[in-house]
């Protein structure tokens, strides 16, 4: 045999079975024994080549050595059943590396783009795996975690971690899952909140294995919130102390918000307004109102205000401006309402008020013109009176008293007494009389008369007197009062035909601002409370508006004459008082005076006792006059008397009779009002030039000369007209014997 081509076929078996071995270690990579075989058959392989270069060179034969040759054989054919059988699997588990590889890649992206920690870790707080992302969270190096140097626990604030404890807790309970916020402490810079959502991850017995979660950085959101939470509660704190009530419901009704004027009008917290409806919490009828509206914005989409009324906690019934409107979040949510309300209570109470006022000012307009009216009247209808009483008793005087003409001249004089009774209540109306005030006690005045008002009112009425103990004292005309107490219990007896209660009170009462406001002709301070009420059929609205007019009545034809209550009103107003009603029918009225209470003490009692029967004199008395019936009547009367009389029709007249007269004049008689020069003026020019001139003065109607307020000024003498003859002799004879 060809020694080169056995050369070869030995050379080539080392080198395949070195070339099988090499490519057996690029597949598995790190097989020791493989790079041990390819390396000694390398080595055969070389040094049977400078085998084969000696022998060329030496010229010698070529030896086989059949031992390398069959190594070599069995080398390359088990590295060739070992690359079949092992090449496979070698490439499968290196496509499986290169996978895992790239999962691990792909898992390392997610995890890098998760805004969040992820980790595992144990009950201890250590972990065993936690990315890189917890250094920018933290400040603490990722490996002194994974070295188990720092706890993720030490980082909790000690405030939150009881609460971290008890959730881990609860979690084990139940499924083995957690959300849980807290706050950390960072290495450096400000608390982090954070939001750990996690899984606890058991063995077969039921024991913790590990933990597996992430860590989100919620500080942003903590703090957008904390700033939202600021915000509605500033926004709260504004709307809760505006004084407009805010609210919002749902399209069946149920308040979604109240605020705190909501509250506070109805007692209910926030949280217990919520899903109530209007029929929970007003009455029925009110409630169905708030429905209709809501529903009429419902269906108009459209706002809509109004004015509602709502029944307060007291129970009194309150007014509401009310503006509702509709509410639509976004295109998906239900349309809502929203309303604001303001509370319009005192408004409409001080519009009923001032429509009160009005109508008090209207009435005492219109009281103020009729008293004028009548006042003007009286004083006319006086001088008539005057002339027709005074002539009526002189004809008694010149007629036997058995004469058939003398009972008409009686019947004249009863008519004209009755007309003077009338014009003196129109006086007293109008506020013309004149008073004689004096300081008294009202119990005093009461207790006097009761014994004749129970006679007056009949034993088929009750009279109850409670009088205050402890009342002050009042300055009026005591005759007056009288009258005022006197028409009273008649007006009262005359509504109570088939019996009943009669009460008169009297208190001491301060009036403040609240009432006066309320009351038009009202000032605050103290007064003396006269109180007549009665079990009456009562009044209707219609009567108390002209309940004070003179001639109104509501009794039957013939059975008043409308002119008792009108005196009241004037003798109260007249005396610096106030009278007010109240009454409904079928409940009775009471009358409420009010007097101004005085600190000075009662005055002794020093009303006029009629003074003797000598009428007759001598003295010269200068009448003035300007009536000429008047003057005539009253001349004549005089002179009858034994009176020397100047008979003068206005001021000039009488000062050219007192200069040109040559006897001296004892007494000046002159009407107050008269054209050109008054009264007044005139008894001020003679007591100037005679100092012992006595003055009696005579009016139909109070007038500012002799009087202030309708009080006669102290020390001046007076005589009202219409007056009788006996009357008029009387009150000369009293001034002309008196030592002023």
């Amino acid at each position: 045999m060809n020694p080169y081509l056995i050369l070869f076929a030995s050379l080539s078996l080392q080198f395949l079975a070195a070339y099988l071995a090499l490519r057996l270690i690029r597949i598995t990579g790190r097989n020791t024994a493989w790079i041990v075989i390819a390396g000694a058959i390398s080595v055969l392989a070389i040094r049977r080549c400078f085998t084969l270069l000696n022998w060329r060179a030496s010229g010698h034969i070529v030896t086989m050595d059949i031992s390398e040759e069959i190594v070599a054989l069995i080398a390359s054919g088990l590295m060739a059943l070992g690359l079949a059988l092992i090449e496979p699997l070698f490439l499968s588990i290196k496509r499986s590396e290169a996978k895992a590889r790239e999962n691990e890649e792909k898992y390392r992206i997610l995890v890098n783009n998760i805004p969040a920690v992820v980790f595992t870790g144990y009950m201890d707080g250590t972990v065993n795996f936690i990315d890189d992302k917890v250094e920018k969270l933290t400040g603490y190096p990722q490996e002194e975690f994974h070295a188990r140097q720092i706890k993720w626990t030490d980082l909790i604030d000690p405030r939150d971690l009881p609460e971290a404890k008890r959730e881990f807790l609860e979690a084990m309970q139940t499924d083995k899952s957690y959300l849980r916020e807290y706050k950390i402490r960072p290495k450096t810079g400000q608390p982090v909140w954070i939001q750990e959502r996690s899984r606890i991850i058991c063995n077969p017995e039921g024991e913790v294995d590990y933990i597996s979660g992430v860590f989100f950085d919620i500080t942003d959101h903590r703090l957008m919130e904390e700033k939202l939470r600021e915000s509605e509660k500033r926004f709260r704190a504004f709307m809760d102390h505006t004084p407009t009530a805010a609210f919002m419901k749902d399209r069946q009704g149920h308040y979604l918000y109240v605020n705190g004027v909501c509250e506070r009008f109805a007692d209910k917290k926030t949280e217990d307004w919520m899903g109530l409806t209007d029929y929970d919490l007003w009455p029925e009828d009110i409630a169905r109102q708030h429905r209709e509206s809501d529903q009429e914005i419902l269906d108009r989409n459209f706002p809509l205000a109004s004015l509602m009324t709502i029944p307060s906690l007291q129970g009194n019934l309150t007014y509401w401006s009310v503006y509702k409107f509709p509410i639509i979040p976004n295109a998906q949510d239900q349309v809502l309402i929203g309303g604001v309300a303001v509370d319009i209570t005192e408004q409409k109470q001080a519009e009923e008020t001032k429509a009160k006022l009005e109508a008090q000012l209207a009435a005492a307009q219109k009281l103020e013109s009729i008293g004028r009216l009548a006042g003007g009247i009286a004083h006319d209808f006086n001088n008539l009176l005057s002339a027709i009483m005074g002539f009526g008793e002189l004809l008694q005087m010149d007629l036997a008293p058995d004469d058939p003409k003398r009972s008409y001249a009686e019947e004249i004089s009863k008519a004209a007494q009755r007309g003077a009774n009338l014009t003196k209540q129109l006086l007293a109306f109008s506020r013309k009389q004149i008073l004689q005030p004096r300081v008294l006690n009202l119990n005093t005045v009461v207790l006097d008369m009761e014994n004749m008002l129970q006679r007056l009112i009949g034993e088929h009425i009750d009279l109850e007197v409670a009088l205050d103990s402890q009342l002050g004292y009042l300055q009026a005309d005591p005759t007056q009062i009288e009258q005022v107490i006197l028409n009273l219990a008649v007006n009262a007896r005359d509504a109570m035909p088939r019996g009943g209660k009669l009460t008169i009170e009297t208190a001491n009462i301060d009036l403040d601002e609240v009432y006066a406001k309320q009351h038009l002709s009202v000032a605050p301070g103290s007064y003396i409370l006269l109180a007549v009420s009665d079990t009456g059929h009562g009044m209707d609205g219609e009567t108390l508006t002209h309940i004070f007019e003179p001639f109104y009545t509501s009794k039957e034809k013939g059975e008043g004459t409308g002119m008792g209550l009108a005196t009241v009103y004037g003798i109260v107003k007249q005396s610096g008082g106030d009278i007010w009603v109240y009454s409904e029918v079928g409940k009775g009225a009471t009358f409420k005076i009010y007097l101004p209470r005085v600190d000075a003490l009662p005055e002794a009692d020093e009303r006029r006792v009629l003074p003797s029967k000598k009428l007759r004199g001598q003295e010269t008395i200068l009448v003035v006059e300007d009536e000429e019936l008047v003057r005539t009547m009253i001349a004549e009367a005089l002179r009858r008397y034994g009176y020397q009389v100047l008979e003068a029709r206005k001021g000039a007249e009488a000062l050219v009779l007192h200069q040109e007269h040559q006897h001296p004049i004892d007494l000046l008689m002159t009407d107050v009002v008269m054209p050109e020069m008054s009264g007044q003026s005139l008894a001020e020019r003679l007591v100037q030039a005679n100092p012992h001139l006595k003055v009696l003065f005579t009016s139909g109607y109070s007038d500012n000369a002799i009087v202030r307020h309708g009080i006669l000024l102290e020390g001046l003498h007076f005589i009202q007209k219409p007056f009788t003859i006996v009357a008029l002799l009387q009150k000369i004879r009293e001034v002309l014997d008196s030592k002023n």
